[in-house]
């Protein structure tokens, strides 16, 4: 930086932004309207916890992943299966059964 210049700013970097409505173009308006996240409460933050998959598990939320976009993570893919899951279970659309002895969770599909 030269000498003597000083440098100021005049807005504050902290200060919040909008972001400008995005036009919806003549493709988007007659388009079936994307399934709205759940609303999520206030308090209910993300919180990270470990799943544990077969390796070949792993692999099919991979190739998912791959198959939907370049910037599509595995970890994202899982993420939307379970809820996916939650909203079914909810809905009483999946039953669960548990294996007491291997501690295993078998979901059945709701008829």
């Amino acid at each position: 930086m030269a000498k003597g210049k000083k440098v100021t700013i005049q807005e504050n970097p902290f200060a919040k932004t909008d972001r400008p409505p995005q036009a919806r173009t003549p493709v988007d308006a007659g388009a079936p309207s994307e399934p709205q996240p759940a609303q999520i409460e206030p308090g209910d933050k993300v919180r990270a916890v470990s799943v544990s998959l077969r390796e070949s598990e792993y692999v099919a939320f991979d190739e998912i992943a791959a198959n939907l976009s370049p910037a599509a993570t595995r970890m994202a893919v899982m993420n939307e299966a379970l809820r996916i899951f939650l909203r079914a279970h909810k809905a009483g659309k999946a039953k669960i059964k548990s294996n007491v002895e291997g501690g295993r969770v078998i979901v059945r599909e709701s008829k």
